[in-house]
């Protein structure tokens, strides 16, 4: 598979157990060097052994020869204008409580060569009836790579 087949597998997936769950359980669909294919499914750890299972997912993949993965992660993001200066940003508290929050499912493609693929459906809760996704938001961009402990897990040099 290459990164953009497995970047629109990971959006279909999205799309298909968020309408049928309501919500999406931390989820890495990864691709060995052989090409055969693989989930990791798990119930994300408190905010404290994040770090800590990140760096096991790096083990892991490097353990099985992951070449490529997408990733189906819910989050909360905070939409900033563009002229906000994130240097000047607080990002050691969750954005759980910030009254500008967002709920989204983030997906984020990687390849063992470094390049990535991301993007993300924003969580629509109505008032009444089932929770929707909104249409897929692309965060593309090759500029400025994305950064977070849940990044470059195929890095072997970290």
């Amino acid at each position: 598979m290459t990164l953009d087949q497995l970047m629109e597998h990971g959006k279909e997936a999205a799309q298909h157990l968020f309408k049928k769950q309501g919500m999406i359980h931390p989820m890495w669909v990864c691709e060995r060097e052989n090409g055969e294919i693989f989930p990791i499914c798990i119930q994300m750890p408190d905010r404290e052994q994040r770090d800590a299972f990140a760096s096991a997912l790096k083990v892991t993949f490097k353990r099985h020869r992951v070449v490529r993965y997408v990733a189906l992660l819910e989050a909360w993001v905070l939409e900033m204008p563009p002229e906000t200066d994130v240097n000047k940003l607080d990002f050691s508290e969750s954005l759980e409580h910030h009254q500008d929050r967002r709920e989204a499912i983030f997906i984020q493609a990687e390849d063992i060569d470094g390049s990535q693929r991301s993007g993300q459906y924003y969580i629509l809760r109505p008032e009444h009836g089932k929770p929707t996704l909104s249409e897929f938001k692309d965060l593309n961009n090759p500029s400025k790579p994305n950064e977070g402990r849940f990044v470059r897990l195929l890095n072997v040099e970290e």
